[in-house]
């Protein structure tokens, strides 16, 4: 059974959400303690499941939007800019469209339950992937 996070606006509109995807993070954090440790048993050969990183999107999220994304934040709009090479309206209205256009940019519960990266996340390593023409890997 798979379970989807609705597509939710990246500009967090109030403190009971952001309570309640922290809170989310938290009980995935404890249910995924020991994933990386495990071994699985197929037909009497002992397999090593890949390695666990944990990575902390909601964290990374969290980051970027108070960063670039709110209005008191970290950076002005001359630095958002330089970065990005586009107005914050701009890179919200691409933001948008992508998600409306494209599945794979909106946010997903995985098979086991937690939670991927943000619409925002994806779109500023895909920008990024494309502007400095590097390998994906490297935006991790």
């Amino acid at each position: 059974m798979s379970h989807f996070i609705s597509n939710y606006d990246c500009l967090l509109s109030s403190n009971d959400e952001l309570e309640t995807i922290v809170t989310a993070f938290s009980i995935e954090d404890s249910l995924d303690d020991e994933e990386g440790s495990r071994s699985q048993i197929i037909l009497g050969k002992q397999r090593r499941r890949r390695a666990f990183i944990r990575r902390n999107p909601l964290e990374g999220h969290i980051r970027l939007f108070s960063d670039y994304f709110v209005d008191a934040s970290a950076y002005p709009p001359s630095i958002f800019r330089r970065r990005f090479r586009m107005n914050r309206d701009l890179f919200l209205r691409i933001l948008n469209n992508v998600e409306n256009h494209e599945p794979y940019f909106v946010q997903r519960r995985s098979v086991i339950g937690t939670l991927g990266l943000s619409s925002l996340q994806k779109v500023t390593a895909a920008l990024r992937i494309l502007a400095y023409g590097v390998q994906a890997d490297l935006m991790d």
